[in-house]
Order: C-alpha cells, then structure tokens, then sequence
C-alpha cells in the first residue's frame, strides 16, 4: 500500500514541477543561445546587449530561485492539503497506518528536492556553458576533489548526513503543520511560529555542542556526532507527527 501511496503523490506533485522544471531547464537554454561563449548577448558589446543580458540573467537567476521555493511550498502545501484539511477526510479513512500515510508523502518530497537540485546543476552546466566559468570548474578539479575524499566511511558518513538533513528539515515542516493544526484558529500562523520556536530549540542544542565540536579528536567522530544529532531530531519531528495524526487529529 505504501507504494500505491506514493505512486500517487508522485503523479499529483509531479502535474505541477514537472512543467516548471522544464520551464526553468528551456529558460537557461534560451539565455544559453543568446549569450555567446564570451558572455556578451547576441554577439554583441553595445549597451543595449549589456542591458538586455543583464535583465535576462537577472529574470533567470529570479527563475532558479521561484524553482527552488516553488518545491518546498508544494510540498509543504500537499502534505497539510491532504493530510490536514478536508482531504483528510477521505485520506485518514484509508486501510493504512499512520506511518505509511507520512512515509507516503516524505518519500517523494525527498525525491522531489534532489530533482530539484539535479536541475539546478543541470541550468548551471547549460548557462556558463564554454564560458571561463565553465572552464574553470573543469574535471580535473572534480577528480582532485573525489581524490581528496575518496569513497570510505567518512563519505559515507558524509551522505547519510546530507540524506539524513534533507528527510528531517522535511520531517521538521510536518511536525510544525500538525502542531499549528491543534490550535483552534490561525492554524498556518502557529505552524510558522512552532517552526521557528523548534529552530530555535535545536540551534541552541547545537550551541551547546560547539565546544565538543573543535575539540572533536577526529573528523570521523565530527561527522558521526553531526549524523547522530540530526537522526535525533528527526526522530522526535516523527513521533510528534505521528502521535498528532494518531491521537489527536482533528480536522475542523
């Protein structure tokens, strides 16, 4: 069931970023084609060319970023939407857990915010094509930096912490949403104010922790500490999440 739960929002979240994905990816082709390799707009140096590629890569730069919030919002929107408003109605009375229902929406958010990551390497790769920025991040550089850390545990503990980061800031705007939801008004107001109150909780927990952190007897118990803080807060954004939409869930 869990995979009938995110087949579907797969394809309902995928209806709206899909289409601006590929706007963005067709916008930095577009500005690709009118700039030249030496960064002056329809091969040209007159103020009109600056000006016009000044607006263009400033229309596109605005476009990256609308990108990149646009994703969170539509996740953020799908999962209070569906699991929150009236559409819990029909969600909650699925024969599933609790724990499929927000592993069913966290799985493809996570998807869904390396894609767009992977297009905002992808505009970067098309925009500074055989520019000087392109030829300065050449492979060599790239193969010098995968030398440097090479495939063992410290990269692997490297990527569980990212992937670890990526699925508890996630986990962290789904707690908020179901603790601003047991407010009786202003529902979207609390879930702002539990998330910057949660914020500042943690930030303060990680404060305390400077200290250890130079003084950390290597860069392996550094990473492994930064992992285990970060799989601790996601944990606690999981349970609260889980025990509101299991005990406490009301949908007025």
């Amino acid at each position: 069931m869990l995979g009938k739960l995110m087949k579907y929002e797969f394809l309902v979240t995928g209806r709206t970023l899909l289409p601006i994905y590929g706007a963005v990816l067709l916008f930095s082709v577009v500005h690709r084609l009118l700039v030249n390799p030496f960064g002056t707009p329809f091969g040209t140096t007159s103020a009109a060319g600056t000006t016009g590629l000044a607006a263009l890569t400033f229309f596109y730069v605005m476009a990256m970023f609308a990108g990149g919030i646009i994703t969170t919002v539509v996740i953020i929107r799908r999962f209070y939407k569906n699991t929150l408003r009236d559409e819990g109605y029909l969600t909650h009375t699925l024969p599933v857990s609790v724990s499929a229902l927000i592993w069913g929406k966290l799985i493809p958010a996570f998807c869904w915010t390396i894609v767009g990551f992977l297009v905002l390497m992808l505009n970067f790769a098309i925009i500074f094509a055989h520019s000087w920025i392109f030829e300065f991040f050449q492979f060599d550089i790239w193969r010098y930096f995968f030398d440097m850390f090479r495939w063992n545990m410290m990269m692997t503990l490297s990527l569980l912490t990212v992937i670890a980061s990526l699925l508890t800031g996630i986990l962290g705007f789904y707690c908020a949403l179901a603790l601003g939801h047991l407010m009786r008004r202003a529902k979207i107001l609390w879930a702002v104010i539990y998330w910057m109150i949660m914020n500042f909780i943690f930030s303060l927990i990680s404060g305390m922790f400077t200290e250890m952190f130079f003084s950390a007897p290597s860069e392996y118990f550094l990473v492994s500490l930064a992992l285990a803080g970060t799989l601790a807060r996601g944990a606690i954004f999981y349970a609260l999440t889980h025990s509101i939409l299991r005990a406490f869930l009301n949908l007025e």
